[in-house]
């Protein structure tokens, strides 16, 4: 404590008391040596640390400790004044020369029998009097225990509760009472609110056993401190000591059980069986001795001295720091800031794994994971990718159950790596996300890691799961880990296989003329003349470039290599199936891989890793495929290091002949039948990709004519509120009323519970998968539930072909996949004619403001946010995630790209920098562009992620956004 603070109590205290100078302090308090002036006695003041004092309610403190100035017994430490000062609270008991028995047990170890008996009798008899009273003292410990006299007494009764009590929910948020983890009960390391005598009998019983053991039951560190507690584990007290009688060893024993119903029941019930278990050849005087302590008792320790905790802060008080800690964590989550909440919310589970409000927050940033193998007993190691070149973390052997990470369970704050490694299989490393999966309601789906026996021909490869194509299954297949490097491809050189023409099976076509083995070898040089590559010299690599990628291939050495080799070149679906939950790791995979660099890198020589373990299948090399794209090309894919983000989705063709530097490949082995292999060697159309900047959309006149296709007269909506569902944030209405297109439609509204009419409506069209979900119960609320609980009405029209109505007429798929249809063209019309009856229905209701309708579309939705726009003038504000133009071809009365230049009211866009589905630079940045809405009324934010952009992202921006265009829920 500062001498400044010092002066100022000195101040305060003029009239009352004369503080001498400070004696001690804590974690919790100041204790000062002062002369009570109005009855001439000395006496010790303790008062609450400042920092602590912000956190608990002095006036509810005073209050509290009240009760403690009725204690009146011999054995107990007496309040006999307290009150605020300075804005801290304090109170004051008297002061006596002595130590306490923490200090006598440091200095002597083991006492005596006898002695340790008294004062476990003495405590015992303090106990019963405040029990008796209701008082619970809850920190009983040696440091508490204060020795004058040859007598006990006990100090400090009723302030940790009055500390606990006094937060009005901020000490006590963990549900935990404050106290020492060494002497606590294992209801109280839990988080129990409901604690009784028992827990001041359970830390009565660890005296016992220390003052006679000459060392605490439970030691180590907090974690296993802990954890014994709560499995009741420790060395009975006769083992520990020899010469201590069994009897008393079992009243200790019986005190600390981790079952409060096995423990006694009171005080005196524990006082006297411990006088009964004293030896008859016990000495004279044993048991019952009073004294009355006349003298007052000086406190040298501060209220609930504690202990260091995990990992933790050079605080003396458990309970407080940990009160602080979850309250740091809420404003980490709600910063958004997800990896470190769970850091500090997993340094608080350590102390207190029960705790009922870590239960509620953890899914707020985090969710768990079961992690198993087949067959089980791995070991398994996990990754942390946002930290070049991070530690292996060791998890525990196969099957682990329960495995948090950070974010939510449809997008990760961090990503990870697995690694699985079990003696006589062999090693796989995977993303995280390829050991679950969420489907469209956001379950978590937990698909086994399967482990396969070392195989020799496997030797480098990764196992991929296998798939369905046209109606046929087919089997697990292999995939080189990396592509083909120089000096794998020397081998082959080396070998004479370009003189060999059993490894040459395809006919060489150039010109649409067929050329002979010589004619075609000859084509096959290095910038030397000599048979290889066309980035070789000297029948060699560059040096140092053995573990490049082989590049400056043309089809025909490639497909050579995998016949000698023993594989085959992979097929389009093939090298895309490796890709697997690309989609979602699209984020993690394409910033790590070689794309628009000057050159190749070493194969493996970066983190840009598939979710299934391949590396660089994007970026590098452009590989070949087995695929024709016509008469004398061939497929590539994957992307070169010369070629921008947007092109690693692109089927590329190639002449077969083609030997630029930048051809690559690697190679799969398949166990299935030649004829279902030869299957998926289909012939590919090039097809046409669009060009946004270049289009022009059509003209006023015939935008008029479109416009008409989407308007509609007035009509009744004979609406009906068809079904009420209660919820915890919301209440949730299914509505029906007529569309104008002749059908019975409806809506769902999400209405919250706590909130201000009239209500803003935020109108919500979801993703392609709402065409696929059936009954209302099956939507998910993840894409909008923080709108409702912000105060907001989110509006879900049930669009055509969502939740069971009208599906499509059979054998032209699901709305929402054929885009250059008549069917998509007019379902689209028919969309857009359900958002606007919905706009209708909210003019209908008092409760809903009609000039405060925003609009959010997600993904296909956002897709559609231009037409959207273009024809709904009442949508005063509206947000895209990840939403941007698709690459195909519509009608045009149904292109977004005819509309986008006619929407002109506000837009925020949200999309992720690496989204694969709307490309940065040839989908989102057109579409943005291309808005006729004024630039200082739109936005577009790219955050760090692909086609799912984190949560906590999508709700700052969004809800800001409609904070600034439709006003603050509530205010107007």
């Amino acid at each position: 404590m500062s001498d400044d603070l010092l002066h100022r109590l000195q101040e305060s205290f003029t009239e009352r008391y004369s503080i001498e100078h400070e004696l001690d302090r804590g974690g919790m308090a100041m204790v000062f040596l002062a002369k009570d002036l109005r009855h001439d006695r000395t006496v010790a003041i303790k008062v609450l640390d400042p920092a602590l004092s912000a956190t608990v309610g002095a006036e509810r403190f005073l209050r509290e400790i009240d009760v403690i100035a009725q204690l009146q017994h011999p054995n107990i430490l007496t309040l006999i004044d307290s009150g605020e000062v300075d804005g801290l609270p304090f109170y004051v008991m008297p002061y006596v020369k002595g130590h306490s028995l923490a200090e006598l047990l440091k200095e002597k170890g083991a006492l005596p029998l006898e002695q340790a008996v008294q004062i476990a009798e003495e405590v015992a008899d303090a106990l019963e009097t405040a029990h008796g009273q209701g008082v619970i003292h809850r920190d009983i410990k040696p440091s508490n225990v204060l020795l004058s006299g040859g007598h006990a007494v006990v100090a400090d009764f009723g302030i940790a509760a009055a500390l606990d009590h006094s937060a009005l929910g901020k000490l006590t948020k963990t549900g935990m009472s404050m106290g020492s983890p060494v002497y606590m009960s294992p209801e109280q390391v839990t988080g129990d609110k409901e604690l009784d005598s028992r827990a001041d009998i359970y830390a009565l019983g660890c005296m016992l056993y220390e003052m006679l053991g000459g060392e605490a039951p439970f030691q180590g560190s907090l974690e296993a401190l802990i954890g014994k507690k709560v499995l009741g584990e420790f060395q009975p007290l006769a083992e520990l000591r020899g010469d201590v009688p069994q009897e008393i060893s079992n009243v200790a024993a019986r005190a600390m059980s981790k079952d409060r119903e096995k423990r006694f029941h009171s005080a005196v019930e524990f006082r006297e069986t411990l006088l009964a278990a004293v030896p008859k050849e016990a000495p004279e005087g044993w048991g019952r001795r009073r004294t009355l302590v006349t003298a007052a008792l000086f406190v040298v320790i501060a209220i609930g001295a504690g202990l260091a905790i995990y990992r933790a802060r050079q605080q003396n008080e458990l309970r407080l720091w940990a009160a602080q800690t979850l309250a740091e964590v809420e404003g980490r989550v709600d910063a958004g800031e997800f990896t470190e909440a769970l850091a500090l919310a997993q340094e608080v589970e350590a102390v207190y794994p029960n705790d009922p409000t870590l239960a509620r927050l953890f899914p707020e940033f985090s969710y768990t994971v079961p992690i198993r193998t087949d067959p089980p007993g791995a070991e398994v190691y996990l990754q942390d990718l946002s930290e070049p070149g991070g530690e292996w973390q060791f998890l525990g052997e196969s099957p682990v159950e329960e495995v948090r990470f950070a974010g939510t369970t449809f997008v990760e704050d961090r990503p990870h790596r697995l690694r699985f490694e079990l003696e006589g299989y062999r090693t796989r490393e995977l993303l995280k996300t390829a050991v679950l999966g969420v489907d469209w309601r956001g379950i978590l789906l937990m698909d086994p890691v399967v482990l396969e026996p070392e195989d020799p021909r496997l030797e480098g490869m990764v196992q991929i799961p296998g798939f369905v194509y046209d109606s046929v299954q087919y089997s697990d297949y292999y995939m080189d880990r990396f592509e083909v490097t120089n000096r794998q491809f020397k081998e082959f050189v080396d070998a004479g296989a370009y003189r060999d023409p059993a490894f040459w099976s395809h006919p060489f076509l150039r010109d649409g003329t067929e050329l002979a083995f010589e004619e075609a070898m000859a084509l096959f040089r290095d910038q030397t003349g000599r048979p290889g590559p066309s980035a070789w010299r000297l029948g060699t690599y560059p040096e140092g470039q053995a573990d490049y990628p082989v590049g400056g291939v043309s089809w025909y050495e490639s497909e050579a290599f995998a016949r000698w080799a023993g594989k085959q070149l992979p097929t389009t679906r093939q090298l895309s199936r490796g890709w697997r939950y690309y989609r979602e790791n699209s984020y993690v995979i394409v910033p790590r891989s070689n794309l628009g660099s000057d050159g190749p890198r070493a194969v493996g020589a970066n983190e840009a890793m598939t979710t299934l373990g391949v590396y660089d299948l994007i970026g590098n090399v452009r590989e070949w495929c087995h695929n024709e794209m016509g008469a004398e090309t061939r497929a590539t894919r994957g992307a070169a290091w010369t070629d921008a983000p947007f092109h690693v989705g692109w089927v590329i063709p190639k002449h077969a002949l083609d030997r630029d530097p930048t051809n690559g490949f690697r190679l799969v082995l398949s166990f299935d039948e030649e004829v279902k292999l030869e299957a998926l060697r289909y012939s590919i159309s090039p097809g046409t990709r669009r060009d946004f900047r270049t289009e022009e959309p059509v003209s006023d006149a015939e935008f008029e004519v479109f416009r008409r296709l989407y308007a509609y007269d007035p009509y009744p909506l004979d609406a009906v509120v068809e079904r009420v569902d209660t919820f915890e944030h919301w209440v949730r209405e299914v509505v029906a009323f007529d569309v104008p297109y002749g059908e019975r439609g409806g809506a769902i509204l999400y209405l919250p519970r706590n909130g201000m009419e009239p209500f803003h409506s935020i109108l919500y069209w979801g993703g392609s998968n709402i065409y696929s979900t059936r009954t209302v119960d099956d939507g998910w609320t993840w894409g909008f539930d923080y709108m409702v609980r912000a105060g907001r009405v989110v509006v879900i029209p049930l669009f055509k072909g969502a939740y069971g109505r009208s599906m499509p007429p059979p054998g032209e798929g699901e709305y929402g996949q054929e885009y250059r249809s008549s069917a998509f063209r007019d379902a689209t019309i028919e969309w857009v004619k359900d958002l606007s009856a919905s706009i209708d229905y909210i003019e209908e209701r008092a409760d809903l403001d009609k000039d405060r309708v925003g609009y959010f579309g997600f993904s296909h939705g956002g897709m559609e946010a231009p037409i959207v726009m273009a024809i709904e003038e009442r949508v005063k504000a509206s947000v895209t995630n990840v939403g941007g133009f698709m690459n195909a071809g519509f009608f045009p009365e149904a292109d977004p790209f005819n509309f986008v230049s006619r929407a002109r009211s506000p837009l925020l866009m949200i999309n992720g920098k690496w989204d694969i589905v709307f490309h940065y630079e040839t989908q989102q940045l057109p579409m943005f562009e291309g808005l006729g809405t004024p630039e200082q009324d739109k936005k577009h934010y790219t955050a760090e992620a692909g086609h799912l952009v984190p949560k906590d992202e999508i709700i700052n921006e969004t809800l800001a956004w409609f904070d600034k265009y439709l006003g603050v829920p509530g205010g107007g």
